[in-house]
């Protein structure tokens, strides 16, 4: 719902809805998982989203207000022009270690995001170099 909210003598422009609180709570994560930009599943669900951005998994997360888990992404930037090859197989080896981590493989998981983890944290920040596609943030 988007629209005038209130009475004549006190009115309100907003937007209601799921999708509005969806992404109130996950702007909120941020802070807690040293993120930038998070989305739920629904917006990589398209062809080629993931071939087009540079997304690594955070986790399947019961939020607020859902009795579901919601599977979360962090978008580091889009993957063309080119990202620096470095962060790009940092965000692979984080997406294998977050599947062997599920599969309960946690020493295998472990290494690989040890592995991302310093790649990510040694790449230039996005608000350093000014690009989209840097690092930053806990593995």
């Amino acid at each position: 719902l988007v629209g005038n909210i209130g009475s004549p003598s006190r009115i309100k422009y907003g937007v209601l809805g799921d999708g509005v609180n969806l992404a109130a709570r996950l702007k909120s994560l941020n802070s807690q998982y040293n993120t930038h930009c998070l989305v739920s599943d629904h917006n990589l669900r398209f062809e080629g989203a993931h071939e087009a951005f540079l997304a690594r998994p955070i986790g399947k997360l019961v939020l607020k207000g859902r009795s579901e888990p919601t599977k979360v992404w962090e978008v580091l930037g889009q993957r063309l022009p080119a990202v620096d090859p470095e962060v790009s197989e940092a965000v692979d080896k984080h997406t294998r270690a977050f599947h062997l981590y599920l599969e309960r493989r946690f020493a295998e998981a472990a290494r690989l995001l040890r592995e991302a983890h310093a790649t990510l944290a040694s790449a230039p920040k996005r608000s350093e170099s000014g690009e989209s596609g840097g690092g930053g943030g806990e593995s």
